[in-house]
């Protein structure tokens, strides 16, 4: 099975900058004005017809094999110098993932590795970016995690085995996907729900570069007997705050200014296997200024 995704915003916000240096990060949790600071959930319609609590229950020992296809391209203003679209290239994790244990409560404790990464080029990147990233990112094949899901696809005690000697830039990546699993399933609504049902999920997106929110509004298109296909829409933003990319030098400050994103897509969520098929699009604006 194959889930593809094209989701943006912090999975390569540290790549947009010049050399490495090293930079304290903001204090963990700390709170940032306007930022949600759990997930939480609200059903906004039932929908009609028959209806049914949504839950994922998978079978201790299930596995199955999925990618995240990772795609973005970003509008920056670094002060009052609009830089001309970033093109990112795809960046596609290969994913086996497993379910170790399934505990009385209904949550599952889940492994995941990534078994192949690609960085696949696309118009408009620049054969530098392209080389920079693949040469980078190899380290992480191989790479390893762990988390726990509720049945209503909730995950807790994101774990990652980050290899030994990993680059900044690359380690950032990593945290960033660590964020990512945080996503990997939609968060299902506690109510029974019927076709046209409408839910929206918010919850904290955190980087070590910065602090944002995403509100993401599901709409249940049809339901099957173990799966669900589900539209979404979502916008991601964050308020003024200082940043902390790693490879800034030293010497010099960053804050945001303005970030502000939105995008759609669907999903088929499979209840019975720790799978979904998604296909997700994203713009984003992103605001800042270096001195």
């Amino acid at each position: 099975m194959r889930a593809k995704m094209m989701l943006g915003l912090v999975v390569v916000a540290g790549l947009v900058t010049g050399a490495c240096g090293k930079k304290k990060p903001e204090k963990e949790g700390a709170v940032v004005k306007g930022i949600p600071t759990k997930l939480t959930v609200k059903v906004l319609e039932t929908g009609k017809g028959a209806k049914r609590q949504l839950r994922y229950k998978y079978t201790a020992g299930a596995k199955q094999a999925m990618i995240m296809d990772m795609r973005m391209a970003m509008s920056l203003n670094l002060g009052s110098r609009r830089v001309p679209e970033i093109r990112m290239p795809a960046i596609k994790f290969h994913m086996a993932m497993s379910v170790s244990k399934v505990h009385a409560s209904g949550n599952m404790d889940m492994a995941f590795e990534v078994t192949q990464l690609e960085v696949v080029s696309r118009a408009g990147v620049r054969p530098s970016m392209l080389s920079q990233m693949r040469r980078q990112l190899k380290a992480l094949e191989g790479f390893k995690g762990s988390m726990t899901m509720s049945p209503r696809g909730e995950p807790t005690n994101v774990k990652m085995v980050v290899p030994p000697g990993v680059p900044a830039q690359v380690r950032q990546t990593m945290e960033n996907f660590q964020q990512q699993m945080h996503q990997i399933m939609p968060p299902l609504p506690t109510e029974a729900v019927g076709v046209g049902a409408k839910w929206t999920a918010k919850m904290p997106i955190t980087s070590p570069a910065f602090k944002a929110g995403q509100e993401a509004t599901f709409e249940l298109m049809a339901l099957h007997d173990a799966s669900a296909e589900i539209k979404v829409s979502l916008r991601q933003w964050a308020p003024p705050q200082k940043m902390n990319p790693p490879n800034l030098p030293p010497t010099a400050s960053a804050k945001l200014k303005k970030l502000e994103s939105k995008g759609k897509g669907s999903f088929r969520a499979f209840f019975t296997k720790p799978v979904v098929h998604a296909s997700m699009s994203m713009d984003m604006d992103m605001s800042m200024h270096i001195k």
